[in-house]
């Protein structure tokens, strides 16, 4: 297993191209984003393809954790074309999140 860390500062992104919190865990079968925090989508592609990542796993709603879901869902979408990626997030974060894009991940995300 290789962890990465994408970023790992407080609420906001540190000075010199910091980031909030995001790391990518590899193994031998999976590529996981665990949380997708301020900047780290920036980040992401320094040390692997957003193509290549299996599924992104947010710890909880603080947008310090979750803020770059919003660039993702943009880049999968027109970008890269994908549907159907997986989250896994707490209970009740979908609903929290989508309010920013008025319900509408458009099939995005699974």
């Amino acid at each position: 297993m290789e962890l990465t860390v994408l970023g790992c500062s407080g609420s906001y992104g540190a000075p010199a191209g910091g980031a909030c919190s995001g790391y990518l865990v590899r193994t031998a079968g999976a590529t996981l984003w665990l949380d997708c925090g301020n900047g780290t989508l920036a980040n992401l592609p320094r040390h692997a393809l957003v193509a290549d990542v299996t599924a992104l796993v947010i710890t909880h709603w603080h947008p310090d954790h979750c803020a770059d879901i919003y660039g993702l869902q943009v880049l999968l979408k027109y970008g890269l074309e994908r549907t159907a990626f997986p989250v896994y997030a707490p209970g009740g974060l979908e609903t929290r999140l989508a309010t920013l894009v008025d319900g509408d991940w458009g099939g995005v995300f699974a």
